[in-house]
């Protein structure tokens, strides 16, 4: 199940093309913009919330208000934004290139640095691997899955108060994403072994894609701490 977690945060936060993004000094102020531009949609997300709690907005929602967001704090910062368009131009890179990667990058950074953004990137992700029908939680399972994905989520709650999640190493976050997970599937064993049967927990084959599906609620239940994982996995990759 971690692993899928882990593939989840990748599609939600868009990290899945990081690969091709521009190195941090490619360009002239490029990572300076990326600063720029997250703190600024930032602010303006953290604005909207006062006005209006951004969790009760659904996917599509969501979507709308980052992007427009977005677009609305490259305008402000144009004059910072259109030498940089001319300078990959001459590297090969179109404008729509470009300002794809500059955005997958400032979306990642809000990731990291913005906590108001958690669930809106999250709930894009969700609509993305639903509208590709990678994952389906059916009415049978829902019951039970979404109980075992509130369990994982308040037991990473509850270790969160004794040690803040987001100051513990990328080894120490994962090993207490193992122990909740354990604890919240034997909370739920017998829930589990009525629906899925008593061989469950013992075939891993079978346990995979039970624990995409739990990946999947939890994404909609405790948003900040897959995004963390998936961070974790993204500087991983970075610096193995």
């Amino acid at each position: 199940m971690k692993h899928y977690l882990l593939a989840l945060l990748l599609l939600v936060s868009g990290a899945a093309t990081a690969g091709r993004a521009l190195a941090p000094d490619t360009l002239a102020g490029h990572a300076r913009l990326v600063r720029l531009l997250s703190a600024d949609v930032c602010r303006k997300l953290e604005e909207k919330n006062r006005e209006k709690p951004l969790e009760k907005l659904d996917a599509e929602a969501s979507k709308q208000l980052l992007l427009t967001t977005l677009l609305a704090s490259v305008g402000q910062h144009a004059a910072q934004f259109g030498p940089m368009i001319e300078q990959a131009k001459a590297t090969g890179r179109s404008p729509e290139e470009t300002g794809r990667l500059v955005g997958q990058e400032v979306v990642l950074n809000l990731a990291r640095t913005c906590p108001v953004s958690s669930g809106l990137i999250a709930r894009m992700g969700m609509a993305e691997v639903k509208a590709k029908k990678e994952i389906n939680v059916s009415d049978r399972e829902k019951p039970t899955l979404t109980l075992v994905a509130k369990d994982i989520c308040l037991g990473l709650e509850q270790r969160n108060q004794a040690q803040p999640f987001a100051k513990l190493g990328k080894d120490q976050r994962m090993q207490m994403l193992q122990e909740v997970m354990q604890q919240a599937f034997l909370k739920n064993a017998d829930a589990m072994t009525k629906l899925y049967g008593s061989g469950v927990f013992l075939d891993a084959a079978n346990m995979k894609p039970i624990g995409e599906r739990v990946g999947l609620l939890m994404a909609d239940t405790c948003p900040s701490y897959l995004m963390q994982l998936g961070l974790d996995h993204i500087d991983t990759q970075k610096n193995p």
